[in-house]
């Protein structure tokens, strides 16, 4: 004789099982909640900010502009530049002002150049680089190992021809003579400029300049 077994309806084991995982699930939560409980919270001191690091970063987004609509505005606002630029350099790194000033009048025409105008370059710098960013003179057609360099500002130029003067092996002698006399005057200094361009009358345009032409300023 077949026994019989009755079946239970499938929507009472489809309910047993919901009913058993809520359980199952109601008791890892309530176990995992009192466990967060138990842990001590994180103690996370806030580090101590350094001012003159801050002022640093501000002073690099506050760069002074350059302009160039008068030999005045032109002399005053690159006189802020260079002051700019000394704020975040080592005393060891500064340059007579008028030698910088006279440079950059001598090679971008009181800044009306071409290459201070399209390519912010006050000094003529070149780059030998040819993934950064550079033009060419009129008179070149194409890349020949050199191009002139161009900055974001004409302010980044004058940072970057501190730099150079200050790290380039050309200018090793320059730096010496700095050395020995730290007072050491605008002429005196920029008889040692004479790698800078290869007219031999170089030197004596830049202090002809400084003789000449800056002595109305106040560059202090």
């Amino acid at each position: 004789m077949r026994q019989y077994k009755p079946k239970i309806p499938q929507n009472i084991i489809s309910g047993v099982i919901a009913i058993t995982l809520t359980i199952i699930t109601y008791s890892i939560l309530n176990y995992s909640y009192k466990n967060v409980e138990e842990i001590e919270p994180i103690k996370i001191e806030t580090p101590k900010v350094d001012q003159d690091f801050i002022d640093d970063i501000r002073g690099a987004l506050e760069e002074p502009d350059i302009f160039s609509d008068t030999n005045e505005r032109f002399v005053s606002t690159l006189d802020s530049c260079i002051d700019h630029v000394y704020k975040s350099v080592s005393e060891d790194y500064r340059l007579p002002k008028e030698m910088i000033v006279a440079q950059a009048i001598l090679e971008s025409g009181w800044g009306q150049s071409r290459f201070a105008n399209e390519a912010n370059n006050l000094f003529g710098i070149r780059t030998f680089d040819k993934s950064d960013n550079w033009m060419l003179p009129e008179t070149k057609k194409d890349w020949t190992g050199w191009g002139v360099k161009v900055y974001s500002s004409k302010c980044a130029s004058v940072r970057d021809y501190v730099r150079i003067i200050n790290e380039v092996w050309a200018y090793e002698e320059l730096r010496m003579a700095r050395a020995q006399n730290p007072n050491i005057s605008a002429e005196e200094l920029s008889l040692h400029l004479y790698r800078f361009s290869t007219n031999p009358k170089y030197t004596k345009l830049v202090i002809n300049i400084i003789k000449t032409k800056l002595g109305q300023y106040d560059l202090s």
